[in-house]
């Protein structure tokens, strides 16, 4: 003989609002209750869709398990909820463009250099999203460069400041700490290319060290550049 099992749902009594930090998640309960998890140890990975340093607090469930448990791969500490600018000012540096309508961005891929550059009547914004060219002083060299991640939907989404996880393809020469550049395949580069009159070189970042032989780097374009001058004298 089967039960009849009545269900309510009452009003939620608090929020719990979840931000990711660096070093783990923070959980808010409110103003005064915080807690702070850690992952122990540490499970840094890149995240598929964007090549961002991110952490990973995936598990997979058992197919005959009724709920998540993440207790066989995490250690929890729980302490004070840390002060954490340097996350807030790495994620001011993700931009997303909503209706970008740009038919250009179908051939780019996560971890090209780009640029903005502008024309009137394109779209909305008045602006194209285009791949950097070093042979072109108009392309690169006077805007602001960033990283693509993604344009999906119309929503355009690049990077202009942070560490990024490069696929190989997308980077020629990588070396622990050395100044990166940007080569005439529009891939980064420890040495810059050299480029006819009129072309220009510019520092963008330098590569990061790392115990998990990932192509890192910090990228950071500077705002000047050199550009080559067609007399030889």
């Amino acid at each position: 003989m089967s039960d009849i099992i009545q269900i309510s749902v009452d009003s939620a009594k608090t929020n719990l609002q979840i931000s990711g930090y660096p070093e783990g998640v923070a959980f808010k309960v409110g103003v005064v209750n915080s807690e702070y998890v850690v992952p122990a140890p540490p499970n840094k990975v890149i995240a598929a869709d964007s090549g961002v340093v991110d952490y990973d607090f995936t598990v997979e469930t058992p197919a005959t398990s009724t709920s998540l448990s993440a207790s066989p791969c995490l250690d929890i500490t729980l302490g004070t909820l840390p002060e954490n600018d340097l996350y807030k000012d790495l994620n001011s540096f993700k931009h997303l463009f909503e209706n970008f309508v740009d038919s250009g961005t179908s051939s780019l891929e996560s971890g090209d250099i780009v640029t903005l550059v502008e024309d009137i009547g394109y779209n909305s914004w008045n602006t194209k999203c285009k791949l950097v060219n070093t042979s072109d002083v108009y392309t690169g060299a006077f805007n602001t460069l960033y990283i693509f991640l993604s344009h999906e939907g119309d929503d355009l989404i690049l990077i202009s400041r942070g560490y990024f996880d490069l696929p190989d393809s997308k980077i020629s020469q990588w070396t622990p700490g050395r100044t990166l550049y940007i080569d005439h395949n529009n891939r980064f580069h420890i040495t810059p290319s050299e480029v006819s009159a009129g072309g220009w070189v510019r520092a963008v970042g330098m590569c990061v060290p790392n115990t998990e032989s990932k192509k890192r780097i910090w990228f950071q374009p500077d705002s000047t550049f050199i550009q080559i001058n067609s007399n030889n004298n």
